[in-house]
Order: structure tokens, then C-alpha cells, then sequence
């Protein structure tokens, strides 16, 4: 399990929760003349790109990854006002967006406005012939997915909003098999996405983020308009 024990690894993951929740509270490193903390900044931001994304075809997925940029960005603030990074980003496994001391983690977001709370292992198609994807990284699951009273599925009728953090070794148990769509040959279907959801608040390992979808509805990003401001280096 790329060098972590199961025990080794959910201990890895308690302190990933930790320094998150310990952070998120925390005034922005970079920050404007307004005093706001990282939670407040992430949850306003990543609310306007769900605006920004609705109602267009591919704005889900365009969604979702403009969303982990964004969760990145929030990384890299935290890594900024400690002596030690804690956050890496050299994706040194296959599925793996960056890593907390080492433990490769593979960020997933569901956004408040997807239909269908399937996830995918990688936007691609496994190549012919080629050695099939497998979970390599233990999972920070982002939901912004809200509840539905009406939901066929009791688990979304009061479902959590916020982070869910899934162990690798409880991806492998959980998920037996992958389906294929017209995007991906490793679709994890929603009722292993509940399961893994499910396992994740009985082990501890939920941060609750409240996002408030009508908040900034009139609000857009604009790189044109931040670009006399905000245009940094990279760090």
C-alpha cells in the first residue's frame, strides 16, 4: 500500500483532517486589505464557479476542475505561512493530484448542481492493450452535492456537504469493478461513492463546507480584470 499500513494510514489521514480543519480557520496568507479567513475565500470563490459553469455542456467537469485548482491554490496559502511545506505537488503516482507528507492523494469534486454522483478514476479511456488504471492514492472527495428530500437514495436525503476523505485501502475494498461511458473506462458508480462516503464519516475523517448556492449569483472571476493585480509568480 505504497509503504502505509492500514493503521499507519488512517493515523496519515486523522493529521491531513487536523491540519485542515486547523487552517482552514485561518486568516489567507495572501491576503487582500480585508482579513478572511481560507475557509470563507474558497467557499465564495467556489461557489461563483458553479454559477459560472451551469447550464453549459461539459460545465460539470469543467466545474470540477476549476473547483481542485481552486482547493490547490488554498494548499499552497497554507504551505506559504508555515516553515515547512506540507503539501507537495509532484504527482509522483498516476492518480494523484498532491500529497500531504508523502501520502499521495487523489482529489474528486461533485459539485451542487451534478445530477448523477458518479466519479471518475481518470477522464480517459484505459489504452488498448495497455496496463489498466487502479487506485494508487487514498481519495479527498469534495461534495457540494446538497441533500434531496425526495432522493431515491435514502444516504442523499441528508446528505453532509464538505470534504470526505476515503482511504486507499477502503477504495480498493469497496470498489469491485469500474464502468465505462463515452469519457472514461474507470467510472465509479454512485452506489460505491456512497459506500466510500458513508465509510468515511464512521471513520472520522469528514470536514463539513457549507457552500451557500445562492450566494454570489451576480458575481464572475474575471482573469482580465484581476490581471494588473494578480498576476504572481509561480510558487
Amino acid at each position: 500500500m505504497n509503504g502505509f499500513s492500514k493503521k499507519r494510514e488512517l493515523q496519515h489521514l486523522v493529521a491531513l483532517k487536523k491540519c485542515l480543519i486547523k487552517s482552514l480557520d485561518q486568516g489567507c496568507y495572501f491576503n487582500s486589505s480585508k482579513v478572511e479567513t481560507r475557509r470563507d475565500r474558497f467557499l465564495k470563490l467556489a461557489v461563483i464557479i458553479q454559477h459560472m459553469n451551469a447550464g453549459v455542456s461539459g460545465g460539470g467537469l469543467s466545474g470540477a476542475l476549476e473547483t481542485e485548482r481552486l482547493w490547490v491554490e488554498l494548499l499552497k496559502d497554507i504551505n506559504a505561512a508555515s516553515p515547512k511545506s506540507e503539501f507537495t505537488f509532484n504527482r509522483s503516482h498516476a492518480d494523484s493530484d498532491y500529497e500531504y507528507k508523502g501520502m499521495p492523494l487523489s482529489h474528486k469534486t461533485l459539485g451542487c448542481r451534478n445530477k448523477k454522483a458518479d466519479l471518475a478514476l481518470a477522464w480517459s479511456k484505459n489504452p488498448d492493450g495497455g496496463i489498466e488504471r487502479a487506485f494508487e492514492s487514498s481519495m479527498v472527495l469534495l461534495s457540494f452535492r446538497p441533500s434531496r428530500p425526495g432522493s431515491r437514495k435514502s444516504f442523499w436525503r441528508n446528505v453532509q456537504t464538505g470534504l470526505y476523505i476515503i482511504p486507499l485501502s477502503l477504495l480498493r475494498s469497496v470498489v469491485k469493478e469500474f464502468k465505462p461511458n463515452n469519457k472514461t473506462s474507470t467510472l465509479i458508480k454512485e452506489d460505491y461513492v456512497i459506500t466510500l462516503m458513508e465509510r468515511s464519516l464512521s471513520l472520522g475523517l469528514f470536514i463539513p463546507l457549507v457552500l451557500t448556492p445562492d450566494a454570489w449569483t451576480d458575481y464572475e472571476l474575471s482573469y482580465w480584470k484581476a490581471a494588473k493585480v494578480f498576476c504572481v509568480p509561480k510558487r
